[in-house]
């Protein structure tokens, strides 16, 4: 019978003899340094891991500045998966996804970086300019006040980002005036002026001696040499009419009377933006001609030469190289378009995505599914998505449904809904459409989808499914301040005057710093509460707000609403912002020229605000201006 050995037993037959003893105790003592190094040499791994992932952010870092966004992303996904949770891999990831378009994404991990550690100047910057990109304007505020506060004097990047602030909220004089200093400032570096020139092209007329300025301006970088600031010169100047007026002559640089630059293309960078004008060419003096050198003009025909020859062109560029030779030869636009396709046709997914995205721009539809057969585009997601924008812009529904029905298909399911809902719609089957818009709701998993649904679903006629993707988005992320400001937009938009003022109220409970939703809120409780009481609480927080900030016409129209609620039609008239160029129409305005007996005035604000979609309580406040 085999012998059991209880614990006291097993101690005693330990005790019996030393020599077992001794052994005993040295095995327990190898046990229990085991057990401790096992728990010490976690938290050692785990330095190891986080160290790792920042040596690679670094690298990632540095090939950023370079442009190498392939590589850096590279870079970053290793440093994901060696340790996920290191805030400087945050950090490389937001700016990666700033420099490369990804705006919505880089709001969401600068939210992340901001809530776990101090922000650099540098990540103030490009989080103020991923929120600028997408009209996140309240975070854009903040994080530009915060950058003027570091700094006695301010930087050329810094003025740049407070001219897009002002051109976004539609105060133009101002950012021509920010873009202006950065020209003027010997410290500004090529990138600062790039975004001076955009701020100015964007904020004045071909006819102005601003944007004359800010075209000389690109002239020098464009020929500067091979590196990314020529490239983004090049490119930028491809895009912008021609100056006019002010001693340049129109025909500088064209060989004939019909070759005129317009911003056509697709929207390249950032730093990029389109200018356009409705005036006319003014004759210039043969005197002011011969005064120009060669350094003061640069052809169309050297843009192209330059755009195809630069060794860091993509398909992009040497696209546009093609639109600007179209743009100088218009007899030839067809040849060139036709050209592109022999040349780019049959290029690598990169490529073609380039080229349909050029041919949709020129409503080329036909030639967009001439290199994108069926089965090429079942075989790439952005080329799949081509195609069907170009069988949309055809109207060809029937085979786009069968499209985005095949087993072929390479998008995702939330995607493929979204897709059959706009097409069902166009056919005609509200209820189809509808049924497709809830599932494409529900397969909206992640935060990435559920945002870009929001985005189409606005943009496609369908705000519920828009603002319940938003809601879903903010109960993921409750930090989403975009997500927020795009509900408070839809509410507004659907002439939900009640929600939109909870919305803001939430706004600026959760940000309380942001003084643009404040007003808001502040007009839309207005709106909703006509008392005196009401409004004379009002006024004293929108005076205490307009102190600060005296030429916020947003402030000066809910300060003019305010005082007629209270009967004050003279001091309302007093604080409301006058027309002029960039104010838009204001309903407390027409109500105020009408009560100080301006009539003519009054019809010609309502004239204005004909055309505007007005919030139930703003139609009811000029309801006894349209009766006379």
């Amino acid at each position: 019978m085999p012998r059991v050995w209880s614990p006291g037993k097993m101690w005693r037959w330990i005790k019996a003899r030393p020599r077992r003893y001794k052994a005993f105790k040295r095995l327990a003592a190898l046990a229990v340094i085991a057990i401790i190094g096992y728990f010490a040499a976690r938290p050692v791994s785990h330095v190891v891991k986080a160290w790792q992932a920042r040596r690679l952010a670094a690298q990632a870092s540095q090939l950023i500045e370079q442009e190498d966004w392939k590589n850096a992303n590279r870079k970053l996904q290793d440093a994901f998966r060696i340790w996920y949770n290191e805030p400087e891999v945050w950090r490389v990831e937001a700016r990666l996804l700033s420099r490369v378009g990804q705006n919505h994404e880089a709001l969401r991990w600068w939210h992340k970086v901001a809530e776990t550690e101090p922000l650099t100047v540098a990540d103030r910057r490009d989080y103020a300019a991923a929120a600028l990109s997408v009209r996140d304007l309240a975070v854009a505020e903040e994080q530009i006040e915060k950058l003027a506060g570091t700094n006695s004097v301010r930087p050329a990047a810094d003025l740049v980002l407070a001219g897009m602030l002002a051109s976004l909220r539609g105060y133009s004089s101002r950012a021509v005036g920010y873009g202006t200093q950065v020209l003027a400032d010997p410290a500004a570096t090529a990138r600062d002026k790039l975004g001076a020139a955009t701020l100015l092209f964007s904020n004045t007329d071909p006819n102005s001696k601003e944007y004359a300025a800010a075209y000389q301006n690109l002239i020098e970088p464009a020929r500067s040499g091979d590196d990314v600031i020529s490239l983004h010169a090049l490119t930028i100047l491809a895009r912008q009419a021609l100056p006019r007026g002010n001693g340049i002559p129109a025909d500088v640089r064209h060989s004939g009377p019909d070759q005129s630059l317009t911003a056509a293309s697709p929207s390249g960078g950032q730093l990029e933006a389109d200018a356009t004008s409705n005036s006319q060419s003014k004759p210039s003096s043969a005197a002011a001609f011969s005064q120009l050198t060669s350094t003061q003009n640069i052809s169309l025909a050297e843009i192209a030469d330059r755009l195809e020859s630069h060794p860091k062109a993509q398909a992009f560029h040497r696209m546009l190289a093609l639109e600007v030779r179209a743009q100088a030869e218009p007899r030839r636009a067809q040849d060139l378009v036709e050209e592109a396709i022999t040349k780019f046709g049959k290029g690598d997914d990169a490529t073609l995505v380039t080229l349909s995205a050029w041919l949709y721009t020129r409503r080329e539809f036909e030639n967009v599914l001439k290199i994108l057969p069926l089965e090429r585009a079942t075989l790439n997601r952005d080329l799949f998505i081509q195609r069907v924008d170009a069988l949309a812009a055809l109207g060809r529904y029937s085979e786009l449904e069968q499209m985005l029905l095949s087993e072929q298909s390479v998008i995702d399911p939330s995607m493929q809904h979204m897709f059959l809902a706009v097409v069902r719609s166009k056919m005609g089957e509200t209820v189809g459409s509808a049924n497709e818009w809830e599932r494409a709701l529900d397969e909206a998993d992640s935060l990435p989808k559920l945002t870009m649904l929001a985005d189409y679903a606005e943009k496609n006629g369908a705000p519920e499914t828009a603002d319940a993707a938003y809601a879903r988005a903010i109960s993921k992320q409750p930090t989403l301040r975009s997500a927020y400001a795009a509900r408070l937009r839809l509410a507004q938009a659907m002439g939900q005057t009640e929600n939109a003022h909870k919305i803001a109220e939430q706004i600026v409970r959760r940000w309380p710093e942001d003084n643009a939703t404040r007003v808001r809120e502040i007009y839309l409780r207005l709106l909703l509460d006509t008392s005196a009481a009401a409004a004379k609480a009002a006024e004293d927080e929108l005076t205490a707000l307009l102190a600060k900030n005296p030429w916020d016409q947003s402030t000066q129209n809910t300060l003019a609403l305010a005082r007629l609620r209270q009967g004050r039609m003279a001091a309302a008239l007093e604080a409301a912002p006058q027309p002029g160029p960039g104010v838009p129409p204001s309903a407390p305005l027409a109500v105020a020229w009408a009560a100080n007996g301006w009539s003519e005035r009054a019809k010609e604000e309502l004239h204005k605000l004909a055309t505007v979609r007005l919030l139930p309580e703003e139609r009811a406040l000029i309801a006894p201006l349209l009766a006379q």
